[in-house]
């Protein structure tokens, strides 16, 4: 196994104590850590092992990002929409819930772009979840959000989860046994390397492609 995925059992210890459902974890750019938080819609990992409660959404506070301005962008796997949390007060507003007229069922992870685009990874079109898993219909579905707040499907008809830009090569050593699935901006297509992926996790690389993650 390489070095870096060895991990020192001996420096583990238990840290946000009390939070729910922490779906996704994120370092932000000041080093901050922070988590999705069924309490709340995100919580700040105090280094005393505490958290620090942000938003409040009453549904199921998924993949989250956070843009240039500092902003949150957090779906809600429950209520089928994308909200906008300001970690410094609270405050919460809705973002987006439809695309035309396809709500955002499953909304799985978002991805704030340094240009100002949002990205949204909704995991299928079935409202009950447990069906989609157990049928792997390829009826999920990536939301393009421009600058200026215009939303298109991106890509369509994949089995979502989440998902990632094209990684680093660390990343990929990493992620080594995720299927991969690459999306260019602005285009609509969608090309497989391999069939029926759910994606996992995104960032961006080098070069302006995003990659599907799945297993």
């Amino acid at each position: 196994m390489p070095q870096d995925l060895l991990v020192d059992t001996t420096t583990l210890r238990r840290t946000a104590q009390g939070i729910r459902r922490p779906e996704h974890v994120t370092r932000r750019s000041d080093g901050k850590l922070f988590a999705s938080d069924q309490g709340s819609a995100i919580a700040e990992l105090m280094s005393d092992g505490s958290i620090r409660r942000i938003g409040a959404l009453g549904g199921e506070p998924n993949g989250f990002s956070f843009t240039p301005s500092g902003v949150a962008v957090v779906t809600d796997f429950s209520k089928n929409a994308v909200y906008l949390v300001d970690p410094s007060s609270g405050e919460t507003t809705l973002f987006l819930d439809h695309v035309g007229d396809q709500p955002l069922t499953h909304a799985n992870c978002a991805l704030a772009a340094p240009d100002g685009t949002i990205w949204i990874s909704c995991s299928t079109r079935s409202e009950n979840v447990m069906d989609a898993l157990s049928s792997r219909a390829a009826d999920g579905f990536i939301v393009r959000v421009d600058p200026a707040g215009k939303a298109t499907i991106a890509a369509d008809s994949v089995r979502l989860y989440y998902v990632r830009p094209r990684p680093t090569q660390s990343s990929r050593r990493t992620h080594r046994r995720v299927r991969r699935c690459p999306i260019r901006d602005p285009s609509r297509r969608i090309t497989r390397r391999r069939e029926q992926v759910r994606p996992q996790t995104w960032r961006f690389g080098a070069d302006p492609s995003l990659l599907v993650q799945g297993f």
